[in-house]
């Protein structure tokens, strides 16, 4: 009798356990569902003048932003090109072309922040660049203030504690609309901003 009932006993937690295995694995994926889910519906609109932007973006104050985005590296996860019909491209931009590199962000002051990026060539320098820039809470906007006075604008669509989504403007196409896209950027460790600030020459 008490060899059945430790054994039944037994059983029951190992299907327990099984079970509680089970029922992480499942959540797990529910929240990468909803994730991608989220991304997949992201539309974004294109005012009167041209300008891309998402209606449904959430407002975030200056405050929040200093809470959340300043002091922070952010390292580039993915770009996404964004086409006439308001739609993103699921592929990355930057692994199906030719010579272009991603850049990565450190928004040191509410006035200035370092662009670091590297040209996709041997031996080639990595470089950081300081941009003056304004932060309006009218579409969440950052403007970069560029030295031939064309300034590139983006748009923080969602950002937290570990992820920071934009809508950039990165230049004009040769029929001369703007040429916007969507980008991921996965917040920096200490040491990882520190290795940035070390190894890319302004």
């Amino acid at each position: 009798y008490l060899y059945y009932k430790y054994k039944l006993k037994f059983c029951v937690v190992v299907i327990m356990k099984k079970f509680k295995i089970l029922a992480l694995l499942c959540f797990s994926l529910f929240l990468l569902f909803v994730s991608s889910c989220g991304d997949d519906e992201l539309l974004f609109n294109f005012d009167e003048n041209g300008e891309c932007y998402d209606p449904s973006a959430r407002s975030l104050s200056t405050e929040k932003f200093k809470s959340l985005v300043l002091n922070n590296g952010w390292k580039h996860v993915s770009t996404h090109e964004i086409t006439a019909d308001g739609k993103w491209q699921k592929e990355n931009f930057y692994e199906v072309m030719d010579g272009g590199s991603p850049h990565h962000l450190f928004f040191e002051s509410m006035i200035t922040v370092k662009v670091f990026s590297q040209i996709v060539m041997p031996d080639a320098p990595r470089l950081s660049h300081r941009y003056a820039y304004d932060y309006l809470e009218e579409r969440n906007k950052i403007i970069l203030k560029s030295e031939n006075k064309r300034d590139l604008y983006m748009q923080i669509l969602s950002v937290d504690d570990k992820t920071l989504r934009l809508l950039e403007c990165m230049g004009v196409n040769a029929d001369g609309t703007k040429f916007y896209t969507y980008v991921v950027y996965r917040k920096m460790t200490a040491e990882e901003l520190e290795e940035f600030q070390t190894n890319y020459t302004e």
